[in-house]
């Protein structure tokens, strides 16, 4: 981690991480750098575009903002995924919701079955407390 904070430039950040996730056999914690590492959103996007989000997701810690364009297979899973951690924990808990740049009330299984289709643009905040996390459930996702 300490060659990721003192890397010079964001090109070396990313070839960084890149280099050590490879190397991480701690897979429930895997994703600790890039939640302690501030890095910043043209970062992110290219260690999505690099790794793909689908190998940085990480289900066992899945609380954080997400933009997902469902026409990609990847983001389409991620996309799945939080809705079923939503079904499970409580949909509730996915806050800050828009389809296709308009406001969603609140998730329903309705509504997921409903719009979570080949494309369109899914964000939303999943922010689950630690008494609501549904471990097995998440381990089931990993």
């Amino acid at each position: 981690m300490l060659l990721i904070l003192y890397s010079i430039g964001a090109e070396w950040r990313i070839n960084t991480y890149l280099t050590g996730i490879s190397r991480c056999s701690d897979f429930r914690n895997y994703d600790f750098v890039k939640h302690a590492v501030a890095f910043r959103e043209d970062t992110m996007k290219t260690l999505y575009d690099r790794f793909g989000i689908l190998n940085l997701f990480n289900p066992l810690r899945p609380n954080g903002s997400y933009r997902l364009d469902l026409a990609k297979y990847e983001e389409r899973m991620v996309c799945k995924m939080l809705c079923d951690l939503a079904r499970q924990e409580g949909f509730h808990l996915m806050i800050n919701i828009k389809f296709e740049n308009k406001d969603v009330e609140k998730l329903t299984p309705d509504w997921v079955r409903t719009n979570i289709k080949l494309e369109g643009i899914f964000e939303g905040t999943y922010e689950c407390p630690p008494d609501k996390e549904k471990e097995e459930f998440r381990e089931s996702l990993g």
